[in-house]
């Protein structure tokens, strides 16, 4: 149904997830009756926009590459948009883990928030859905054909185009990227 929202109680890992790299801009939720009972917070310091960057997404959650990290347990909201997409995704979340310090973690080497979803439109699901699935979809097929002794790199060509892997230096690199971004991030769907 348009315009409803779905309230997410599921673990986060309990969705396939892909990496994304578009700007999100982000904010501390602070509601009327916050303000009211917490004089110390002003208008402006409680609607402070941020900026960042968007690393890992799944039906569950996002990951945002960001200096501007807030506490754990925040609820947040959320506005940025899936590639290829015009409309504008709204989402609630709660930051549920935060990398303070850079990190030699291949996964998640940069500064960020983990943030679950709490709330978030039926249709920004469904687009979120659909890019993580044709993602799978890609590397699946990928990792198949460099798995051929003769890769067609004509057709592997073509499948990068839709992808973030756009510099490799050989073959065994690029299965290696492959391989990252299919073990990574659970291309595969649990119950």
């Amino acid at each position: 149904m348009p315009g409803s929202h779905r309230h997410l109680t599921k673990d986060l890992r309990n969705f396939q997830r892909a990496t994304l790299k578009v700007p999100i801009d982000f904010g501390l939720q602070v509601r009327a009756d916050q303000r009211k009972a917490q004089k110390k917070i002003s208008e402006e310091e409680g609607e402070k926009k941020h900026k960042g960057v968007t690393s890992v997404i799944g039906g569950g959650g996002i990951f945002i590459q960001t200096g501007d990290l807030l506490s754990i347990g925040s609820e947040i909201w959320m506005k940025f948009k899936m590639p290829g997409e015009k409309q504008l995704i709204h989402a609630d979340g709660t930051v549920v883990w935060v990398i303070s310090k850079p990190s030699a973690n291949k996964r998640y080497p940069h500064l960020g928030m983990g943030i679950k979803f709490n709330r978030v439109d039926e249709s920004a699901v469904s687009m979120i859905d659909s890019y993580v699935t044709k993602k799978n979809r890609i590397f699946r097929e990928l990792k198949f054909l460099l798995s051929q002794d003769n890769p067609p790199m004509k057709k592997i060509k073509e499948l990068l185009t839709s992808t973030y892997i756009q510099d490799y230096r050989s073959l065994e690199d690029l299965r290696k990227q492959v391989d990252w971004e299919m073990a990574s991030f659970r291309f595969s769907r649990t119950n």
